[in-house]
């Protein structure tokens, strides 16, 4: 059950990670901006940092930057 519970956590933390995004930018621009290598991240694109541990927190925080205007 733990681990049901775990997974249910980061789906729904993708799906807020996702309507951040939509947040950010134009939908047109999303998918291009998660595959273009970012200085912030060390030159990784965001879909490569999410697919390694604590990425999905990584890349949300940089998004919560980016939509209160902080610079990256």
């Amino acid at each position: 059950a733990q681990h049901a519970r775990n997974k249910q956590t980061a789906q729904e933390r993708l799906t807020e990670l996702l309507r951040l995004a939509e947040q950010v930018f134009q939908e047109s621009s999303i998918a291009p901006w998660f595959n273009t290598p970012n200085p912030t991240l060390g030159g990784r694109t965001p879909l490569e940092v999410l697919a390694t541990r604590g990425g999905l927190d990584e890349v949300y925080h940089l998004l919560g930057r980016m939509a209160w205007g902080i610079p990256t």
